[in-house]
C-alpha cells in the first residue's frame, strides 16, 4: 500500500507541476465566443488554451504591474471586470458592472479602475476593491480610455441611430478627465475609437463613418491641443503606438504601420477573407494580429517579423478571437 501510495503522490505532483506550467508566455488572446483567455508563448510556438475562464463577451485586456484586467462586456450576461495575477493567471477579483452598460476598455490612475460605458455614455470609477465610487458623463459611445499622468482620456465614438435603425457617425471627440471631473473635449473627426500615447502627445485613431464622408484617420494631439492628422485611408478599428509607429488593423484592412514623426506609412497584406480584431508588439519587434470568427474557422493568430508574415497559429472553430495584448 506505500509503495502504491508513493507513485500516486508522484504521478500527482508531476500532474501539479503541468498544471502550473501551463499558460506560460507573454501573448495573452481574449476569444470571445469561448469565453476564456488562451495564451501564446513565441519562443517555445507554444498556445496554452482556457488558461482562463472569462465572463461573457471579453473585449478588452489591460496589465499593469502584477495583475490582468479583463472587460467582460457581458453581452448576453452580466457585465464585469475580471481581476487576475500575473503570476500564475489565476483569477483574484470579478467586480460586476451596471446590467446593460456594455464595458469597452479599462484605464487605471493610481488605484483607480476607470471603465468606458459605451451605452450609458458614461465613465465608471471603482475603487481597489471594486466598488462603483462615481461616474462621469462624457460623450456618446465612448470606447478606448488611456491614463497619463494626472489625467484620463476618452475617445467617444458618438454614434446614433436614425427611425430605421441605421448608425449615424456624428463628430468625434477626445474627453479629458482630471481630477475626477471632465476637464475638456477635443473634436477628432468621426467614429473615434481607440487611443493611445506617444511621448508628450495623445493619439487618437477615428474609424471614420465606413466610406461615406470620411476614412480612417490618426489624430494628433498635445497638451490638449489638435496639432495634426494623418489620413491613413480605410476603416480601421484598433491600434497600438509603440516607438512612435502605429501599427493599425481594421475588419476588412490590412495591417498598416505609420511613422508618427514623418507621417508615412506602409501596408502589409494579411488575408483576403479579413476579420482582423486588434494587434500589439512585443520588445522584439513582432507583431501580434488577432484574427476573428464566430461562426468558422478563420480564428488565427498572425504573426509578422521584419514586415514579413511568419506564422498563423489556429484559434479553434468559432471561437471569436477578438484581442490580443502582449504582457510588457
Amino acid at each position: 500500500m506505500n509503495r502504491y501510495y508513493i507513485i500516486l503522490s508522484a504521478i500527482l505532483y508531476i500532474l501539479g507541476c503541468a498544471h502550473k506550467e501551463a499558460g506560460k508566455g507573454d501573448v495573452y488572446l481574449l476569444l470571445q465566443n469561448a469565453k476564456g483567455v488562451a495564451i501564446y508563448d513565441p519562443n517555445e510556438d507554444s498556445l496554452y488554451t482556457g488558461v482562463i475562464t472569462t465572463g461573457t463577451t471579453p473585449n478588452y485586456l489591460l496589465f499593469a504591474d502584477e495583475y490582468g484586467y479583463i472587460v467582460n462586456s457581458g453581452f448576453g450576461g452580466t457585465p464585469s471586470i475580471q481581476v487576475f495575477s500575473v503570476k500564475n493567471n489565476e483569477l483574484a477579483s470579478t467586480y460586476p458592472l451596471p446590467q446593460g452598460s456594455n464595458p469597452y476598455a479599462v484605464a487605471l490612475l493610481e488605484k483607480d479602475m476607470y471603465i468606458t460605458s459605451y451605452i450609458f455614455n458614461r465613465v465608471y470609477i471603482l475603487n481597489e476593491y471594486g466598488t462603483i465610487t462615481d461616474s462621469l458623463n462624457v460623450g456618446r459611445s465612448p470606447e478606448g480610455i488611456i491614463s497619463d499622468s494626472s489625467k484620463i482620456y476618452v475617445a467617444c465614438a458618438n454614434v446614433s441611430y436614425d427611425t430605421a435603425g441605421y448608425p449615424v457617425y456624428g463628430d468625434a471627440y477626445l474627453y479629458v478627465i482630471e481630477g475626477k471631473s471632465v476637464k475638456d473635449s477635443i473634436r477628432v473627426g468621426k467614429n473615434a475609437q481607440w487611443v493611445q500615447r506617444d511621448g508628450d502627445n495623445i493619439i487618437v485613431l477615428s474609424t471614420g463613418d465606413y466610406g461615406m464622408t470620411q476614412t480612417g484617420r490618426l489624430y494628433i494631439i498635445q497638451d490638449e491641443q489638435l496639432k495634426d492628422s494623418v489620413d491613413i485611408g480605410g476603416s480601421p478599428g484598433y491600434f497600438v503606438v509603440k516607438n512612435s509607429k502605429a501599427y493599425i488593423v481594421g475588419w476588412s484592412d490590412s495591417l498598416k504601420i505609420v511613422d508618427l514623426k514623418n507621417k508615412q506609412g506602409i501596408k502589409i497584406a494579411l488575408d483576403t477573407l479579413g476579420g482582423f480584431m486588434s494587434c500589439d508588439i512585443d520588445e522584439d519587434g513582432r507583431v501580434f494580429v488577432v484574427q476573428g470568427d464566430w461562426t468558422g474557422q478563420n480564428n488565427n493568430l498572425i504573426i509578422i517579423e521584419n514586415n514579413v508574415i511568419i506564422k498563423r497559429i489556429p484559434l479553434g472553430n468559432a471561437t471569436g478571437a477578438g484581442f490580443v495584448r502582449v504582457k510588457d
